[in-house]
Parts: C-alpha cells; sequence; structure tokens
C-alpha cells in the first residue's frame, strides 16, 4: 500500500495501522477503497497485536488458527492484485 504512495511522490508515513493507511491512499489517490472495513480491522488486530503480543495470543479467541491464516491470505492476496493494478494505471497515466 505504501507503493501506492511512493509512486505519486506522496510522503510515506511510518506507521503500520492498516487504516490509517487506507485512508491516506484514498485522500491522495482517490483510487476507491482497497480494502473492505472488515478486512483492515481484521489485519490490524493481527498485526498490531501480533507486533506487541500479550500472553494470551493476537486474537480475542487466542493464538491464531488454520482459519485466521487462510484469512489473511486472502486478505493479502486482494490487496497484491489490486495494489498491482493501481500502479499499473498510474505508470500507464504519466506516459
Amino acid at each position: 500500500m505504501k507503493a501506492l504512495l511512493e509512486e505519486v511522490n506522496q510522503t510515506v508515513p511510518k506507521i503500520h495501522n492498516i487504516k490509517r493507511l487506507h485512508t491516506i491512499i484514498e485522500d491522495k489517490i482517490r483510487s476507491g477503497p482497497i480494502l473492505e472495513e472488515r478486512d483492515i480491522d481484521f489485519l490490524d488486530s493481527i498485526y498490531i497485536d501480533s507486533r506487541y503480543p500479550s500472553s494470551v495470543g493476537i486474537l480475542p479467541s487466542g493464538f491464531p488458527g488454520k482459519e485466521e491464516a487462510e484469512e489473511c491470505l486472502r486478505i493479502a492476496t486482494k490487496v497484491f492484485k489490486l495494489i498491482q493494478q493501481q500502479l499499473e494505471k498510474i505508470k500507464l497515466s504519466k506516459k
């Protein structure tokens, strides 16, 4: 996601909050939403808590299982494809 900001010569914030980053991208690039709100909340809950782990795991239900890992992979794949499309559009518009 930060690559989009870099590509349009915007300051890339040193943040890890997906919700804030997503909002910045929507404001600066006007690309429309990249992620659904539930996906943003899910990724933020995984990343923030895993960076600063508690003793009970990174989700309210405890340590993540196969389902949570598959959900992260699904979201990451979706984001990767959408970012690639946006970067391609930006590059084409610069020609």
